[in-house]
Order: structure tokens, then sequence, then C-alpha cells
């Protein structure tokens, strides 16, 4: 049998990818998905078909990865939640896996998440072996393309709100088969294949009906589909490979207060001052800043901060029962004539959020949200790129310590990038980066939100660098 420097020779470039991300020499993970419904149920921008589409809310695991990873982890655009309700020989024919992987190639896509079982019959040996069949055409496509491959094992399905999401004893066997094979035998197959377990993280291990062990991880009007929370706890073992693999990245190392835009000479620059939270306007809040909120009921209470490296920090806390749903936000506009038709434009910002010294846990957090907001009103145009979301019923999990990741700064959002339309600009233009928190009504509130930094840039400029 041929050792590993010969299997890696024949297959130049999986072997120029191993070896590199071997060595960290790959500081960039640029990432889609293969996936079903699981992987973004609800999202507002998805459509069956071909073709690549921006999701940046957090029903799927690419956004907290992209939260947890900062910078360091692009997904300009993801293939994801495309196959709703279609099983894995849809998705291993040539008609839907070729172009996916031809799109990945344009896209210099060095890592896909492949997550897309539960529409499978595995009741029968045939049928769990043409599961495997498909699997291994699906993964042989994307690793011969010099692709790392990252495959799960199943989520529990069910026990919803019927008997129709449940497993009997010989669909649990079948996925136990499966699950086995994927984990511990697909890998053998290529070293561009990394499996991650996590089936355990949401199932009673000790029980035999393989249903979930927490329903509050899953939506609840199916009790099958994650939900912000399951997303999260569902991406975390990712993250760990990920981690990893892909070494930190200077951490948005070129924004400081004197990187601002230049119409002649610098037009990816910053397109909002002060984006390094800076200074005090006598209430606690960084200058040029402006705030709204919060909600009746609530007290918000800014100040600043300063991290040892010498990084300004802006603070609110926010206190008390709010009588609506209701939001806080800080802004920042931009100058109308910094952009131009054909510009592509993206918001991030790093946001902590954290319990107060007397709460055992942020509590009543339904959503955050940061916005990279272009639009007038006449044409009626937005070109708005949005990261996170503010759900009904679907909050923020409250059992996540956001600053573990990014080195202590929290969870780092970034925005879709947006293209300004032709029709730029035109009656009552408005540039505004908005970073908000939501607060759901008639609860008990107690929520930090720190921000270190905030950006707004052209990631290409229509004419001029």
């Amino acid at each position: 049998m041929p050792d590993l420097d010969l299997l890696l020779a024949d297959r130049s470039l999986a072997g120029d990818l191993a070896l590199k991300v071997a060595r960290n020499a790959i500081r960039q993970c640029r990432f889609a998905t293969y996936s079903h419904s699981f992987e973004a149920f609800g999202q507002n921008r998805i459509a069956s078909g071909a073709g690549f589409v921006s999701i940046a809310e957090p029903r799927g695991s690419h956004f907290w990865l992209q939260a947890f990873m900062g910078p360091r982890f692009v997904a300009p655009r993801m293939t994801t939640g495309k196959h709703g309700g279609k099983s894995t020989t849809f998705m291993a024919d040539d008609a839907q896996l070729l172009p996916f992987v031809a799109e990945c190639k344009a896209n210099r896509i060095n890592t896909v998440l492949f997550f897309g079982v539960v529409n499978d019959s595995i009741s029968t040996l045939s049928d769990t072996d043409r599961l495997i069949a498909n699997i291994t055409k699906i993964s042989k496509a994307i690793t011969d393309a010099g692709i790392l491959f990252l495959i799960t094992d199943d989520l529990p399905a069910g026990p919803g709100s019927t008997t129709s999401y449940t497993r009997d004893a010989s669909k649990l066997a079948g996925l136990n088969r499966y699950q086995r094979w994927a984990m511990f035998e697909l890998p053998n197959l290529n070293p561009l294949v990394l499996p991650i377990p996590i089936y355990h993280r949401f199932v009673n291990r000790a029980g035999t009906t393989g249903v979930p062990v927490d329903n509050s991880m899953f939506d609840g009007a199916d009790l099958m589909h994650p939900n912000v929370k399951g997303h999260a706890r569902y991406a975390l073992p990712i993250y760990n490979v990920l981690n990893a693999l892909f070494p930190a990245r200077p951490e948005l190392a070129n924004i400081d207060n004197a990187s601002g835009y230049n119409a002649t000479l610098n037009k990816r620059g910053s397109l909002i001052g002060n984006g390094m939270m800076d200074g005090d306007n006598g209430s606690g809040r960084s200058t040029n800043w402006g705030s709204g909120g919060p909600a009746s009921g609530l007290t918000a209470v800014m100040s600043k901060l300063v991290d040892p490296d010498g990084t300004p920090v802006q603070q609110v806390a926010i206190s008390g029962t709010a009588t609506a749903v209701g939001d806080f936000q800080f802004t920042r506009t931009s100058g109308t004539g910094n952009f131009e038709p054909g510009d592509t434009h993206f918001g991030e910002a790093y946001i902590l959020i954290k319990k107060s010294d007397t709460a055992t846990g942020y509590v009543n957090l339904r959503g955050v949200l940061l916005q990279a907001a272009c639009s007038h009103s006449s044409p009626s145009a937005n070109y708005n790129g949005q990261a996170g979301n503010v759900i009904a019923n679907d909050p923020f999990p409250t059992d996540l310590d956001w600053s573990q990741f990014n080195g202590g700064k929290g969870l780092y959002f970034r925005t879709p990038e947006e293209v300004i339309g032709a029709s730029w600009p035109a009656t009552s233009p408005f540039c505004q980066l908005t970073i908000k928190l939501t607060i759901d009504a008639a609860a008990a509130t107690d929520i930090v939100m720190q921000v270190r930094q905030a950006d707004w840039r052209k990631a290409s400029a229509a004419s001029g660098f």
C-alpha cells in the first residue's frame, strides 16, 4: 500500500493544502457549507438551486464560526440550507455537486462543512449503503479539488411536536452504523477529511430513544431544527478544530483612528471616524458616536474603560424591567459622498456581552445586530449588510462565555459584503453603522455590553484602490 507521501504526491492540490495546513501556513479559513435546512433554518435569504447566497444571521454555524474565529475566518458566500427536504442522493447528483465545487474554486474556498443526513432513509442496510456511497462521492469531489472536508455526525431528529420526527429502533441502528463509518472510516479514505463528532452534545447518551436531552436547543415549532442556542452549541466543536488549523492572524491590526477614508489616496480606509471608540462626550459615550434607547423601564449607564494593552473600551450597562420590546444602540454615520455605484462595503466589530457584578449571567438578551446601512428614499433602495439578528422567542444563548474568544475581545461580527447600486446617490441618501442589542418586554434585565473596535470599509472600490 502506498505511504502517505506518495498518496499526497498523486493528489497535488490536496497534498499541497494538507501540508500547508499542517505547517500552519494557511492563515485564513475561507468557508462554505453543503447542507440541508438544519444548517440555516429560518433564514430570510435562502433560495433553492445553484449559486452561493449571503447569510449572516445566528441560525447557522457560519455566523458562530465567524464570531468565534474573528477575521481569520471568511465566508463571503455560503451555499447553505439550499437543500431543504432533500436527501444525499440529490446532493450527490452531478447537477448539484459539480456546480458547488466549481463555485468553491471560484470563491477560493479552502474549507467545506458537510451536514446533510436527516432527510435520508436509514432503516435498512441498503439505505445506509446508499447513504455511505453518496457521502463518499461528495467528499471525493470536494477533496479532489484540494478543499478540506469537515463532516459532523447527525443531530437528534425528534421528538418533535408529534411523533413524525422520532427514530425507531431500526432508524437508530442505521444512524449508528452511518455515524461510526463517518467518524472512524471515512477519514481513512483521504487526509483532507476531518470528522467532528457533535451528536453526543445533544442526545441523552444514557437513554435509548435518541431524542434531544435539552429541547431548548431546537426550534419550538418542531423540536428538530436547531435554534440560535443550538447552532452556537453545534459550532463550538467545529471552532475547536478550525482554531487549531488556522492560527490567529492580526486582529484588525490596520484599524486605528488615523486610517480613515481618503477619496484620492485611500478609498478603502475606514468610513467612520473613531472606530477605536476613543474619548468621552461627558456622559460616558465615545466621541462623535450616537446612542439610542433603551426601552421604557430600563436604565442605561455608559462608561469608558481601557484594556491593559491600551485599547479603548465602550461599555453600557442596562438594567431594570422593560415595558416593551426595545433596543439600545450605538451609531456612527459616514459621509454619503464616500460611496459610489459598484463599491462593495462591509462592517465589523468586536462585541462582548457579559454579566454584571450582581448577575449570575446576562439576563434577557433577545439579539445583537451589527448593520452597515446605505439607503436613499427616492428611488427607495437599500444596500445594507447585517450580522446577527433579533429573533422573537429565539434569544442568544445565556450560557456562552463571550470572553473566551478573540483574545478576550468577545464575538466578532462582520456583515456580508454589499454592493452599492447604480442609482446611488439619490434623494436623501443615508449611511450609518449601527451596533444594537434588543431586549424583551416584561422581563428582568441585567446586561453589560462592551465594544472594543468597530469599522466600516470597502472590500473593493469601484474606482481606485
